[in-house]
């Protein structure tokens, strides 16, 4: 399972975020079993913006949002915090939901 996870506040909450990040990577680091593609992080005119990718072992997916979920905790109180999770679905995982098999790409 692949997840998009993007991060947002406004450039004053920026040290907030910084502190709430050092605090996840030290205490809720991702398993072996989750690949991290990023952090990515821009500044965007309503201030700043972070995309990160992870890529979930299959069978492992509760555990690995249970680790998320306390990764989100840490940021909640940072002023001005939005984030936004998304499931990612491969070809092949996507197109038996519409009742036809993945072409080869």
């Amino acid at each position: 399972m692949i997840v998009l996870f993007t991060l947002t506040w406004p450039t004053t909450s920026s040290i907030e975020m910084g502190k709430a990040g050092v605090k996840n990577f030290q205490e809720n680091p991702w398993p072996d079993f989750v690949k991290l593609t990023g952090p990515f992080y821009m500044v965007c005119e309503d201030g700043c913006k972070c995309y990160a990718l992870i890529e979930i072992e299959k069978g492992k997916e509760d555990e690995a949002f249970k680790i998320s979920n306390s990764r989100t905790a840490n940021y909640l109180s940072v002023p001005g915090y939005g984030g936004k999770t998304e499931i990612l679905m491969t070809i092949e995982e996507a197109y038996p939901l519409i009742g036809m098999e993945a072409p080869r790409i």
